[in-house]
């Protein structure tokens, strides 16, 4: 119940991005609010059911972008994925934790973005743009999710931390 209706709230964020993004940019990189919210489910819910709503997410966002299709899924999966792990790893409840494990989710889709658009490209890319653009939207979208996921925290440290594997 909690995986649908933190799906539901994605693609709710998939609606907000259209409205809010280009009014929230910063050095000209708008904010990726559904990389933002997947980074937070996936704090929140551990690693499969993080990579669940990135794919989810991203197949979305796939669909509605005239993109490669599965690029989004793919990248967005494996933040997903790569921040609910860390979970397992470290207290994601503290609040540099958070942002480090976020940054790094984001900087990560930025990574298979950018990696798999040059691949398929041949050549047409701006790679140092690309890379530029990337690692400021993994900053901004991984302080993004880690505000995002600022409630859940506190009742996690309330309750004394994650425990062993507690999205199973």
């Amino acid at each position: 119940m909690r995986l649908l209706a933190a799906l539901v709230g994605l693609l709710l964020v998939l609606g907000l991005q259209g409205a809010l993004g280009p009014h929230l940019t910063i050095m000209g990189v708008a904010p990726d609010l559904p990389l933002a919210a997947v980074l937070a489910v996936a704090l929140a819910l551990g690693p499969v059911r993080g990579a669940v709503a990135g794919l989810v997410v991203g197949a979305a966002l796939d669909l509605a972008n005239d993109s490669r299709l599965g690029l989004f899924a793919l990248a967005m999966g494996a933040a997903g994925w790569f921040c609910g792990e860390a979970t397992v790893r470290v207290d994601a409840a503290r609040g540099g934790v958070r942002w480090v494990v976020t940054t790094i989710g984001a900087l990560l889709h930025g990574a298979v973005l950018v990696g798999a658009l040059g691949l398929l490209d041949r050549g047409g890319l701006d790679v140092a743009g690309a890379v530029r653009h990337a690692v400021l939207a993994g900053l901004y979208d991984g302080t993004l999710g880690a505000l995002a996921f600022w409630p859940r925290a506190a009742r996690l440290r309330r309750r004394g931390g994650y425990g062993e594997h507690h999205w199973i």
